[in-house]
């Protein structure tokens, strides 16, 4: 049950600020169903702004997991994180498992970004990335911020074979990376003709499959992010 909580978690947590090409623009909004298995249990939704200070984005989500009419899980996220040239500028995230409430706090104070989550603040580098699912680049930095626990991990990302995936009514070519890392086995898949994210797969430990899909797949991709490499961005794996 821990980990099924803890995939609950990073799966929300992800902040969403850049899928493809497009120029930023104000109050773009993307929706994904979240699925147990072959049942819709909840939603995840993401709006971005683009501000002076960076690209705000923001995302809710609310997961009902039920068994014989009886909830056996509830789960309610909301996060709200600025990103510029790449970087994280701040976060905060709050969630109400089951009851059991929990939050995380971070920004960045001069050459290091400070992570508050429940314990002493600790700094990790200056230019962080969290486990940004929406863009393949910062995935494949040698580590990601935890936005449940604050931990600073080790990632390791492996692009696999273009497949068919369907998203909405139709079968689509996809790229798939896998996403493994402490606690985490993920399969994040990205439309082949626009490089937009639109799903993911994670199995649980009873061996049934947490998946993401775009509900809106015709909606274009989240608005490009420039990477400043002069912000100190940890270099990506090739």
């Amino acid at each position: 049950m821990r980990r099924y909580v803890f995939l609950f978690f990073v799966l929300l947590t992800m902040p969403l600020s850049a899928l493809g090409d497009a120029s930023p623009r104000k109050d773009q909004a993307w929706s994904f169903d979240v699925y147990l298995g072959d049942k819709q249990i909840g939603y995840h939704r993401f709006q971005a702004t683009d501000l002076e200070s960076g690209l705000l984005v923001r995302s809710d989500a609310e997961f009902q997991v039920k068994v014989l009419f009886i909830t056996a899980f509830d789960y309610m996220h909301s996060n709200s994180e600025v990103w510029r040239d790449g970087c994280l500028q701040s976060i905060d995230a709050t969630t109400n498992s089951n009851g059991k409430k929990s939050g995380v706090l971070g920004r960045l104070e001069g050459d290091t970004f400070v992570v508050e989550s429940g314990s002493q603040p600790k700094a990790v580098d200056k230019c962080v990335a969290s486990f940004a699912y929406w863009n393949r680049d910062l995935l494949k930095r040698d580590q990601l911020l935890n936005a449940q626990t604050g931990e600073y991990l080790d990632v390791e990302a492996k692009a696999l074979p273009q497949q068919e995936l369907k998203i909405g009514a139709k079968e689509i070519p996809v790229e798939q990376l896998h996403l493994s890392a402490k606690g985490i086995d993920i399969v994040v898949s990205y439309s082949a003709e626009n490089g937009a994210w639109v799903a993911l797969d994670t199995t649980l430990e009873n061996g049934r499959t947490l998946s993401y899909r775009r509900s809106d797949p015709a909606v274009p991709a989240f608005p490009a992010m420039a990477m400043d490499d002069s912000a100190g961005a940890p270099s990506a794996r090739r």
